[in-house]
Formats: structure tokens, C-alpha cells, sequence
């Protein structure tokens, strides 16, 4: 038991060290995304939103949207942002940028699903 233990800690110490990201379930591809991962859209959107395969706790759960890849814009967490089955921020206009978006949530069973996608809005022609 203790040899499986100090295994344990070898492989995280080492994901560690390396930068490596450690093998976890938890990255989870959601269901749908709107806008579609790395789509370009063009006008004003009215909404991110995240659909998931599974339910999750609306309370635990949320967005957030970044702009230019690090500058956090908009945040939303629990109910109002999430309901049993997808999370959505409401936007107002979005100037030509490219943003992500990054959900955190949780299931009832304790499943833990963190990911991101990432879309543009286009300028004017």
C-alpha cells in the first residue's frame, strides 16, 4: 500500500516539475457551445452559453469570459448564470477581439468539469 502511495506522489511531483498537465477526467468536452470553438462571428452575439452531456449543480457552476486571451470581462456563477443542464453569460457588444470562454462546474455526483473554447468577433468589412 505505501509503495503504491510513494508512486502516486512520484507521477504527481514529476507533472509537476515537467509543466505537465496531470491526467484528469475532469477535462470534459461539453455538449454544445454557442459560439461554435474557434468560430469567427460577425455583429453582435446575445449570449455565450456552454450545454453539457450530463447535469450539473447550477449553484456550483459558472463562466467566464476573457478577452484577448487573459483580460477577464464578464463572470458568472450559479443560478441565474446555470441552470441542471448549461451555462450562459449575457452580453451586451463586443468589440472585434478574440475572447475564451472557461467553464468550471460540477455535477450532483461530485464530477468536477473545467475546459475552455475560444471564438472571434469580427470588425466591420
Amino acid at each position: 500500500m505505501r509503495r503504491i502511495h510513494k508512486v502516486g506522489v512520484v507521477v504527481a511531483v514529476a507533472f509537476g516539475i515537467l509543466g505537465l498537465p496531470l491526467p484528469v477526467a475532469a477535462q470534459d468536452a461539453p455538449k454544445a457551445t454557442y459560439p461554435s470553438d474557434g468560430s469567427t462571428v460577425a455583429g453582435d452575439i446575445d449570449m455565450v452559453r456552454v450545454e453539457f452531456n450530463e447535469p450539473i449543480d447550477p449553484t456550483m457552476s459558472g463562466l467566464e469570459l476573457r478577452r484577448g486571451g487573459s483580460q477577464l470581462w464578464l463572470a458568472g456563477v450559479g443560478d441565474g448564470f446555470c441552470d441542471s443542464t448549461s451555462c450562459k453569460l449575457p452580453l451586451g457588444q463586443l468589440e472585434p477581439d478574440s475572447y475564451t470562454v472557461i467553464f468550471d462546474v460540477l455535477t450532483p455526483s461530485g464530477k468536477v468539469m473545467k475546459n475552455q473554447f475560444s471564438f472571434v468577433v469580427g470588425g466591420p468589412d
